[in-house]
């Protein structure tokens, strides 16, 4: 058959690899084919060489099949052109809007030699049949993939990370309402850092667990940092001994002030009805708490009453976690123009953070705040860079969050943090704390 005979297919098509499949098969010699990779060279070579039949890509460049299918059905001259759309897409609405426009026939994967050349017979024997949607069949593989959550048994995870008091309500769904709470947890034991409202969730988490000895570090007695106490679970369990670890207040004890939780006019339940073990520990800087595999070690902070910030030594890491903490109180300038005698109230908290492989240190306030609540035991934005500035840290969670900022101002405090760590040239990667937010140990 002469090529003046032989029908005409044009083949438009922006994968090559449907090119070769044709051009091998010995029903190639039978057709005048034609090539072409994009939308606008189709659109060309039709007015050019008006082609019986075209096949048509559903996702083209330039111009998508469905748009160059209308653009011909709408044009006399083509009304008779054989148009057959096909798709690596297997989807059903693609398919069913191709037919609607007036596409003859809608081919789906696995494409083949066979099937294409089958197609083209049909269409000039006038009896083009068209097969119907069906989906992919699923690719045969030795079993169903479905990944396992990795159980992760050493890590710290937050359970509160908000200051002063906690919140709730919409405007605070991502980095939620608790406050003051940080679990440590391996295979042996559990240790909790100061008992905020996000204590409440940890205990019921921990009812359900095989751990059965508790230690609970308080930082101070503030409210935020204890009011959760009381709604602790494992108080209430025979299963549990729970240690309670606090510092040597302005005369009071952390059994003093755990009890004073409990008194009648605060809480329905009292003190001899709990019915874990419990027992008190004093908290002094200066003397490490060996608890295998982890040592605890205290430091006083600039914040009233008093209160600790952590040193937590693991098996691999050192963690700092300093909530409560007012650096380089009453100062509004540059962190970078710091005198260095404003860092000597700091200096004994500096030695002890230094090493620390990450840092969880509070900034509660922003610059434009800090001028209203100066000596309130709370740290700017910028008084809290020159500070991971001078320990030198490479890892900073920021914690302790104010109640008054929502998702959306720490979202955009959390930018705030990064642009003045670069302009300050601090080489540390930033994150901010979360309620659920987890550290993996491992």
């Amino acid at each position: 058959m002469t090529d003046q005979k032989k029908k005409k297919v044009l083949v438009a098509s922006s994968f090559p690899s449907i090119f070769s499949l044709l051009k091998k098969d010995k029903r190639f010699s039978e057709y005048q084919f034609e090539f072409v990779l994009d939308g606008e060279t189709c659109l060309s070579r039709i007015d050019e060489i008006d082609p019986d039949l075209l096949f048509l890509d559903l996702l083209l460049p330039k111009y998508h099949g469905i748009e160059i299918l209308l653009r011909l059905r709408q044009n006399p001259d083509y009304v008779n052109t054989g148009i057959i759309l096909f798709s690596n897409q297997s989807l059903e609405q693609n398919f069913h809007s191709a037919l609607e426009a007036g596409a003859d026939d809608f081919l789906l994967p696995p494409f083949t030699s066979d099937l294409f050349y089958e197609k083209t017979r049909q269409f000039f024997e006038g009896r083009l049949e068209i097969n119907g949607f069906h989906p992919l069949e699923r690719i045969a593989t030795h079993h169903k993939f479905i990944p396992k959550k990795k159980k992760e048994e050493k890590y710290l995870k937050f359970w509160g990370s908000r200051g002063t008091s906690a919140v709730s309500g919409a405007n605070y769904i991502r980095y939620g309402g608790n406050s003051s709470c940080l679990e440590l947890r391996d295979q042996k034991r559990i240790i909790i850092f100061d008992g905020g409202t996000g204590i409440r969730d940890l205990g019921h988490k921990l009812m359900e667990s095989d751990y059965r000895h508790i230690d609970i570090f308080l930082s101070h007695y503030h409210w935020d940092h204890i009011i959760g106490l009381p709604y602790f679970a494992p108080l209430f369990s025979k299963q549990f001994h729970v240690t309670i670890w606090g510092p040597v207040s302005f005369g009071k004890r952390a059994e003093e002030m755990f009890k004073m939780l409990l008194l009648p006019e605060y809480f329905p339940i009292r003190f001899e009805e709990i019915h874990a073990k419990i027992e008190f520990r004093d908290l002094r800087d200066g003397f490490p708490i060996e608890l295998d595999p982890f040592t605890i070690e205290v430091e006083r902070t600039f914040h009233p009453g008093m209160t600790f910030g952590f040193k937590i030594s693991t098996p691999k890491k050192t963690f700092g976690y300093v909530t409560d903490n007012e650096v380089l109180s009453h100062y509004q300038g540059h962190p970078n123009e710091v005198a260095e005698s404003l860092f000597d109230p700091h200096l004994r908290l500096i030695d002890f953070l230094s090493g620390c492989d990450l840092l969880i240190h509070e900034a509660q306030y922003l610059p434009q705040e800090y001028e209203h609540k100066m000596g309130w035991g709370h740290s700017s934005l910028l008084n809290a860079t020159a500070f991971v500035k001078r320990i030198g840290v490479k890892k900073w969670i920021v914690t302790h969050h104010d109640p008054d900022h929502t998702d959306i101002d720490l979202q955009k405090k959390a930018q705030f943090h990064r642009d003045i760590l670069h302009e300050c040239q601090v080489h540390t990667i930033l994150r901010m704390a979360y309620d659920q937010m987890t550290i993996s140990l491992s």
